[in-house]
């Protein structure tokens, strides 16, 4: 699977770009759209090259692969037609080295920190596994569900950052701070209602939630701690995320990334251990729910202070 996926992994990145630019310029709803085409080749794709259905070969998890590639390879095609055709921002002139070396350094001058900053996220739950498997395959299970359920449920406060982030940049090039700060209330207390709507919902089918991933008694018991815990904190990761995205839009990466540093590798790590020796598996999820809790607090405080410093800098 893996030489076939990475063999398409620069075609597959296309798309990333180029939906972050349309998004950019105020349009969410063709990224949507194209993602959603990218998905819909795959879904039809997949049976058809793994079983090898019709005129297709089967070609077992090799052929889940090509439909990954393929489908991506399509959505790329589409998304460079768009914004070529339709928005006509490609610009084929050549405006020398020095201009072109200048538009990298400043790309790259907040890509990299921004790419750091996402690699911390699994470097985190790497060691955070590892510290688990201690307990047995039980509780690396339950992480490994109440991660997937994690995903489902704050997916939609990933979509609201994502495109809070080009929302803050456009008004950071206005100068128009004041819509920035009212952006980001909404975004908070978005987010803080719909982590506190997710924890009732979750509180009140925990049981039956946790016996869609396991029937095993032990696994159960600790999917449903985990979601006890982690769910308290949902309203909180909820800013974490809006506040990290205001200061990239604000070419704040290399703060932002010291933020997550901070949250997700020098106190989370310490505190897993901690919260490991203190109360097991369960005190593993209480130290990572705590910790979101408490940098949410730190997060809001810098991205408002930073907001105000940079406001004053540009009037």
């Amino acid at each position: 699977y893996m030489y076939v996926w990475l063999i398409g992994c620069p075609i597959g990145s296309i798309p990333m770009v180029i939906n972050n630019a349309i998004r950019a310029t105020g349009n969410t709803k063709t990224p949507g759209i194209i993602m959603a085409v990218s998905a819909g080749i795959n879904i039809i794709l997949d049976p058809l090259l793994i079983f090898g259905i019709w005129i297709f070969p089967e070609m077992g998890i090799r052929g889940a692969a090509f439909a990954t590639v393929t489908a991506r390879t399509l959505s790329s095609i589409l998304a460079i037609s768009y914004l070529h055709v339709k928005m006509k921002l490609f610009d084929f002139s050549f405006s020398g080295l020095k201009s072109i070396f200048e538009s990298w350094k400043k790309i790259m001058n907040l890509g990299i920190p921004s790419s750091l900053s996402l690699m911390m996220i699994p470097v985190s739950v790497a060691v955070i596994t590892k510290i688990l498997a201690g307990y047995g395959d039980s509780a690396v299970a339950a992480a490994g569900a109440g991660s997937r359920i994690d995903m489902v449920t704050l997916m939609a406060l990933f979509s609201l950052a994502s495109v809070l982030m080009p929302f803050t940049g456009q008004n950071f090039g206005a100068n128009n701070f004041k819509r920035i700060t009212r952006a980001l209330k909404i975004a908070e207390r978005f987010a803080f209602i719909w982590g506190l709507f997710m924890f009732i919902s979750i509180f009140f089918f925990k049981q039956e939630i946790a016996m869609i991933f396991s029937k095993d008694d032990t696994v159960i018991e600790f999917i449903i701690f985990y979601l006890l815990a982690m769910t308290v904190a949902y309203p909180f990761i909820g800013i974490c995320i809006m506040c990290s995205n205001v200061l990239n839009g604000l070419h704040k990466t290399y703060l932002a990334g010291i933020l997550n540093l901070l949250r997700t590798i020098i106190f989370m790590i310490p505190f897993v251990i901690f919260g490991s020796i203190a109360g097991g598996v369960e005190g593993i999820f209480i130290a990572i729910a705590s910790i979101n809790i408490v940098f949410s607090f730190v997060y809001h405080i810098i991205t408002v202070r930073t907001l105000e410093k940079t406001g004053l800098q540009h009037n």
